[in-house]
């Protein structure tokens, strides 16, 4: 079920590192070690600072060493679908090409998210982020937000958790950033066993600090801070719940 699941979504955003790591993980787990060394090989291919999927790769790689599992082939034979082949993807002359067409990717994805079609409105943004990362050009915070927006839309709650994160750090006074990670990360603590306490409780601490930097940002806008407050005083108690369940081990 979890490799069907990774599967879909790497078909719908084939450049996304994210789903390529949720598959390698699936494949991973069913020990189909060539497949999932190829998933993840892409995943760091695609963004390499990708500090799991690193991991992931070095942890595979043994796994397939000791297995006597050769990895010196051709991945593509392995891959679902190929990262968006050469021939399906733009060409651009210039950096200002490429920017005027992810800006066009981007009002596409907000009208499609406006009208609710958000695996449309994700795969649009992400053309638009493929398009500037493929140039080593910066990816505009707003657009890893709105992105990060639609995965919450779609309860894709690790993979908004990631772009809000990307957010954050891209412009850390854009207050959405903050706001989605909160949302993200409080969603996955909630939907996470109740045995995971701890960590659960360190999601909800993550939350409110995003909260409290969101708070802090000067574009947060004047009606919207009641709201952040609400939340940020209601992970408070969040937080004590998960600390009062028993196994918790946070200080």
């Amino acid at each position: 079920m979890k490799v069907e699941r990774a599967l879909s979504e790497v078909r719908l955003c084939p450049r996304n590192a994210q789903c390529r790591y949720d598959l390698a993980c699936a494949y991973e787990e069913e020990n189909e070690l060539r497949k999932a060394f190829a998933e993840v090989r892409m995943a760091v291919n695609l963004v390499k600072s990708y500090g799991r999927a690193w991991k992931a790769l070095v942890r595979i790689q043994a796994a397939m060493d000791a297995a006597d599992i050769k990895y010196d082939d051709d991945d593509e034979k392995y891959l679902v679908v190929l990262a968006q082949d050469d021939e399906e993807r733009p060409i651009f002359e210039s950096d200002e090409e490429c920017k005027n067409f992810a800006a066009d990717c981007k009002l596409a994805g907000n009208e499609l998210f406006v009208t609710k079609k958000f695996s449309q409105a994700v795969e649009s943004y992400t053309k638009a982020i493929d398009a500037l990362r493929a140039r080593d050009l910066e990816v505009d915070s707003k657009l890893l937000s709105n992105r990060a927006a639609a995965f919450l839309q779609l309860n894709e709650k690790v993979k908004a958790a990631s772009d809000a994160r990307a957010s954050t750090e891209a412009d850390p006074d854009w207050w959405k950033g903050h706001w989605y990670l909160a949302q993200a990360v409080l969603g996955i603590a909630k939907s996470s066993p109740q045995g995971a306490c701890t960590a659960n409780a360190e999601r909800a601490q993550e939350a409110k600090r995003a909260l409290e930097s969101c708070l802090k940002t000067s574009t947060l806008p004047s009606d919207k801070r009641p709201t952040v407050e609400r939340l940020r005083d209601s992970t408070n108690n969040t937080i004590l719940e998960f600390s009062q369940q028993e196994g918790c081990s946070l200080q």
